[in-house]
């Protein structure tokens, strides 16, 4: 046997079987890793259309969710909506604001401020706390940040109802509100 590999050795018939050999699996892998680097650019794709159809199928439950409790809300709140009209009175609440703003004191440490308190008739306050809708209707992008647009564009009728009354309030009677800090001496003045 050692005869055999000696003169195989010595020969070079060992090199040219070697370099036969080389070249033939070289030849018969090539289509291998050609397959091999289409198939992985395939999963890559496959894995990018599976996080986007995830996110959408994310997107499509928190819609059905929200759905779901509207349709729950509104016939469990339908009381509530019903008596917006009284309890929300542009007239009266502005005139319960202005109000608690003139029995309030302006001070002027650490800077001009004025705690006003309560600054809505207490029916409004509850109401816009039970406004306040599930977390479903929240912002999904941060979880940390709960926040809500205003006006809100999809959510149980109290909730749009209430808070669409707070951001015309706000608006309208806000800017008052802003001028008094720059007028201090006319702070009840200006409502």
């Amino acid at each position: 046997m050692s005869l055999l590999k000696s003169l195989v050795y010595r020969s070079g018939l060992m090199r040219l079987m070697q370099d036969a050999w080389t070249t033939e699996l070289r030849e018969s892998v090539a289509p291998l890793r050609s397959d091999v680097r289409r198939l992985t650019t395939e999963i890559e794709r496959l894995h990018a259309t599976l996080d986007r159809t995830v996110a959408a199928l994310a997107t499509v439950e928190r819609s059905a969710d929200q759905t779901r409790l509207v349709l729950r809300l509104n016939q469990r709140q339908h009381a509530d909506v019903a008596r917006l009209p009284q309890t929300l009175d542009a007239d009266r609440v502005r005139a319960f604001v202005r109000h608690a703003i003139e029995r309030s004191t302006l001070h002027d440490d650490p800077c001009p401020y004025a705690l006003v308190e309560p600054l809505l008739p207490a029916d409004v306050y509850k109401t816009v706390l039970r406004a306040i809708p599930p977390v479903a209707f929240f912002g999904a992008r941060d979880p940390i940040k709960q926040n809500l647009r205003i006006p809100v564009e999809f959510a149980p009728a109290l909730t749009e109802t209430v808070w669409r009354f707070v951001d015309e309030f706000s608006r309208a009677f806000g800017k008052r509100i802003e001028t008094m800090g720059s007028r201090a001496s006319g702070l009840h003045r200006s409502l």
